[in-house]
């Protein structure tokens, strides 16, 4: 076992008391970007119309593919946004500590066995004396 499971700096901290809110926070974020989709779709659609000479699809149409696209890039931006903020992870495994926490394993197995052989002896001894007797 390492000293770094117990106690001290490197103890598990409580998480906040927000964090189970999260969630329902993201639901939040995301019927807000809904809303701003429709109300923003509308002005897209007839922007789009008038900068394109030959239209293929019906206005409400348009209107719907504008919606789902600024939903889509809000939902991008914000996603953005957090990968820059989100606090970076401890780093992966070093090859350093590899190596160290087989060298203590290699110790415990050896500081074990030996315990195992000590413990036989003795056992030897006490059965040896019993049957002397």
């Amino acid at each position: 076992m390492s000293s770094q499971e117990f106690g001290g700096k490197y103890a598990k901290k409580k998480p906040p008391w927000w964090k189970p809110f999260l969630p329902l926070l993201g639901l939040l974020l995301l019927v807000i970007f809904g809303a701003v989709s429709f109300v923003l779709s509308g002005p897209v659609a007839a922007q789009v119309d008038a900068m394109v000479t030959q239209r293929a699809l019906p206005m409400r149409e348009m209107q719907i593919i504008s919606g789902i696209a600024i939903f889509i890039v809000q939902v991008f931006f914000v996603a953005m946004i957090y990968a820059i903020f989100q606090p970076k992870g401890p780093k992966g495994v070093t090859e350093r500590e590899l190596d160290r926490e087989k060298r203590e394993m290699l110790k415990e197995q050896q500081a074990a066995n030996r315990r195992k052989k000590e413990m036989l002896a003795k056992m030897r001894a006490r059965n040896k004396s019993i049957n002397e007797r």
